[in-house]
Parts: C-alpha cells; structure tokens; sequence
C-alpha cells in the first residue's frame, strides 16, 4: 500500500492543487521529480527521503528563479 517506483501524487482540487510528479521510495518523493504548488510556482530536482535534496532548479511565477 506505499508508493513505489515512477508516479503522481496531488493534493486539493481541481485545478488548483499542490502536486508531484516524480520517484517515491516507501511512500515519500526520493529520487528526480517536479513539484508544482497552487500558486503555480515550480520545483524541479532532486528529493531525499520526502525533502529537496542536491541540485534543483525554482521557477517562481513572476518569471524569477534559482538553479543550484
């Protein structure tokens, strides 16, 4: 019953809902993924047992970001 391997997970309604897409390992985002908040703010990176973790690029929607 955990989430295991490639897959999706979202949170709230339609079409505003947190959500990832990417690698789970015992039910927590490891491995490469995208997380895409509400306010459409968008992670792109790496996760460690259910946090960010080495490289990952933020794109925030007023078009500002972060890589590193």
């Amino acid at each position: 019953g955990r989430k295991q391997g490639q897959g999706k997970w979202k949170k709230g309604p339609e079409p505003l809902s947190n959500q990832y897409e990417g690698e789970f390992v015992d039910d927590m985002k490891h491995g490469d993924g995208v997380f895409t908040w509400d306010s459409g703010n968008v992670y792109t990176g790496r996760y460690e047992r259910d946090k960010r973790n080495g490289y990952g690029e933020m794109q925030w929607t007023d078009g500002s970001f972060y890589k590193g």
